[in-house]
């Protein structure tokens, strides 16, 4: 125990070891909570794994990368199957190599992402979304609200429940950009108190 090793030694033996022993693809499910594009072309994540679904506590966490030479091959499949960009919050089915570097630490090599599994999470995360609306008596009430607004509307006017499990940020931005003049927003207090926005 009287050798002293630099740091750079340290993590070139960790380095060494982590080329040994995990030198396989491993598939690997995580949630993207940060990603960034790189202006030379690569994509940096970094993924975490929660203790149970949704805003559960953060139980792992790893830095990852798409190299610049298959990220916008790995970006148009992703997008044309989910409709939908890599994002944050989003869940993800990874093919992974494990690399160790002695100045950047540990990280994941993305070589693939696959789009089913996301689509899959997709589907099931809508799912829950409508059943708590369901729950809370929201979709009731804005297909009762629908139908009132209907009756009224008349002259060529049109109103639609927007059910779907786009984010309210998104779904404004989405009413904006194709003109639509009149928004009603209906939630569980709206509901409670009797009025709607």
């Amino acid at each position: 125990m009287n050798d002293i090793y630099s740091l750079y030694q340290i993590n070139g033996f960790v380095r060494q070891v982590v080329e040994e022993r995990m030198n396989e693809l491993f598939r690997v499910q995580a949630e993207i909570s940060e990603i960034r594009i790189s202006q030379k072309g690569a994509c940096f994540l970094e993924l975490v794994d929660r203790e149970s679904e949704g805003e559960g506590k953060i139980c792992a966490k790893a830095r990852a990368v798409i190299m610049r030479q298959v990220f916008p091959l790995i970006r148009m499949q992703f997008e044309q199957a989910t409709g939908q960009p890599l994002a944050a919050g989003i869940k993800v089915l990874m093919e992974v190599t494990v690399s160790f570097d002695e100045c950047y630490g540990y990280s994941l090599v993305i070589h693939d992402i696959d789009p089913a599994y996301t689509m899959g999470e997709m589907a099931l995360h809508r799912k829950r979304i409508l059943e708590r609306l369901e729950k809370e008596g929201v979709l009731d009430k804005a297909y009762e609200l629908k139908e009132r607004l209907a009756g009224l509307a008349g002259n060529g006017l049109r109103v639609k429940v927007d059910d779907s499990d786009k984010s309210p940020g998104w779904k404004f931005s989405e009413c904006e950009m194709r003109g639509i003049p009149v928004r009603v927003e209906i939630g569980p207090k709206d509901i409670e108190n009797g009025k709607c926005i």
